[in-house]
């Protein structure tokens, strides 16, 4: 496996972007971290659609309860 592999730093975005830094790649390093900020973005962005899910499938299972104590 490579060093780069096994390095802990790696483990994050960060991480990866302060080894990359470490060596002398700062052009890499700033494409990397660029990547890293459009990537958080769209996981907040993917956060906030799967909680509007999550509430709507609440809502969509507490009105079949209703309804069916409702038919019975």
């Amino acid at each position: 496996m490579h060093s780069w592999m096994t390095d802990p730093r790696n483990q994050t975005p960060m991480g990866f972007i302060a080894t990359r830094m470490d060596r002398g790649r700062k052009e890499n390093a700033t494409e990397l971290f660029s990547s890293a900020a459009l990537m958080y973005s769209f996981v907040g962005e993917i956060q906030a659609i799967t909680e509007c899910i999550r509430e709507l499938n609440t809502m969509d299972g507490q009105m079949d309860a209703i309804n069916s104590y409702s038919a019975n």
